[in-house]
């Protein structure tokens, strides 16, 4: 098999981090940061994580396409919740059990007007699940956020200690790939400019 997992900045990599790692499944040289994939059966450059929900990895070409979707996606979902809340709570206009969501569409809300406590209990169950949500989404979205501010992936932060050139001589944690917020917003966001210096090796790029 081809586990285990290196570097990946290629010839951008800092200085004392250019000892690429052999994929024996893929039969390539990994550049730094690059980690093979059980599940995609190929190596990835800047391997973050594999997403089950999406079947892809997650890496230098997507990981902006997917932060711009973790994003969406959490701020869709308080939206959801906020209205959901907002319908449970606000009572109908001219105390009509309609609900103020329903003074423009009331043949849309005829089950609403049949049934108002069955209604209400549906808007109550709205909040529920998107405030359940809510909550695994927004560690998720602040974990990708603290990675892209420090140019870190997911497979780095959780296995740093595997990889010599996390450690300063007396054996403390450092990062050589950050430069910055700005530039690794810049990296994070842009990788084209990054790979127009670098050879095609082979690897996927996600």
């Amino acid at each position: 098999g081809g586990g285990g997992g290196g570097g990946g900045g290629g010839g951008l990599a800092p200085p004392g981090c250019v000892d690429p790692s052999f994929c024996h499944t893929c039969r390539l040289a990994r550049p730094l940061r690059s980690k093979h994939c059980r599940a995609c059966g190929v190596c990835v450059r800047d391997m973050d994580h594999h997403c089950p929900w999406l079947g892809n990895c997650i890496g230098r070409r997507n990981r902006g396409a997917f932060y711009v979707f973790i994003s969406s996606l959490l701020l869709d979902t308080a939206a959801l919740g906020a209205l959901g809340l907002l319908a449970a709570l606000r009572p109908a206009p001219g105390g009509g059990a309609g609900g103020w969501l329903c003074s423009e569409a009331s043949r849309a809300c005829a089950v609403y007007d049949a049934l108002p406590t069955t209604a209400r209990h549906m808007q109550w169950a709205l909040f529920a699940g998107a405030a359940a949500m809510i909550c695994p989404l927004a560690v998720f979205w602040y974990n990708r956020t603290r990675n892209l501010l420090s140019n870190l992936t997911t497979n780095e932060r959780h296995n740093c200690k595997r990889y010599p050139h996390f450690k300063t001589v007396d054996g403390r944690f450092t990062n050589p790939f950050d430069r910055g917020v700005a530039a690794n917003c810049h990296a994070f966001f842009c990788p084209g400019v990054q790979l127009e210096v670098e050879a095609d090796d082979g690897l996927l790029e996600t």
